[in-house]
């Protein structure tokens, strides 16, 4: 039992633990303020479910750690990680199919880039505008300039199955 638990908290502090980055690798909001109490919390569920966690463990575990969100937070929290892992698949596809558009692979980015894509990707196909996404992650749209130009045009091509009839 004692074994378990340290096996836990070992692989949930390297799975939390960031890499220190450039400053404009933080999500930033208006004016400089730091976006980090709910973003930040939504990535470190989403790396750890990308990782193979279930998602009612990552939450459990992020919100234990997140001691500083309060129930409206913790509730946008998990509204967002399971409405990005109901669409999932769909996010995965535009984001695919976009990266194809704009003639980029996506396994040449980094994987806590990619997670931060797919964040961002989910919150464009939620309604999303390009003001919101750069609110919440200008550093994720630098690394790959005109991607949500094109998600958001929706010029990314048909979506993967698409029976849809040309008249």
């Amino acid at each position: 039992l004692v074994v378990a638990k340290k096996k836990e908290e070992l692989f949930s502090r390297s799975m939390l633990a960031r890499p220190e980055g450039p400053e404009d690798a933080r999500p930033q909001g208006q004016g400089g303020r730091r976006l980090g109490r709910i973003h930040d919390r939504i990535l470190d569920v989403l790396a750890q479910v990308e990782a193979g966690v279930p998602a009612d463990k990552a939450l459990r575990t992020v919100f234990n750690k997140a001691r500083d969100l309060g129930s409206n937070e913790r509730h946008q929290v998990s509204d967002t990680v399971y409405g990005y892992l109901r669409r999932y698949r769909r996010v995965d596809d535009t984001l695919t199919r976009a990266m194809k558009a704009i003639r980029r692979p996506l396994d040449t980015i980094d994987p806590p880039v990619v997670t931060r894509l797919k964040l961002l990707t989910y919150l464009t196909l939620i309604g999303a505008n390009e003001a919101d996404l750069r609110a919440t992650d200008a550093y994720a749209q630098k690394r790959v300039p005109g991607l949500f130009d094109k998600i958001l045009s929706g010029k990314v091509g048909p979506p993967k199955g698409d029976t849809a009839e040309v008249m």
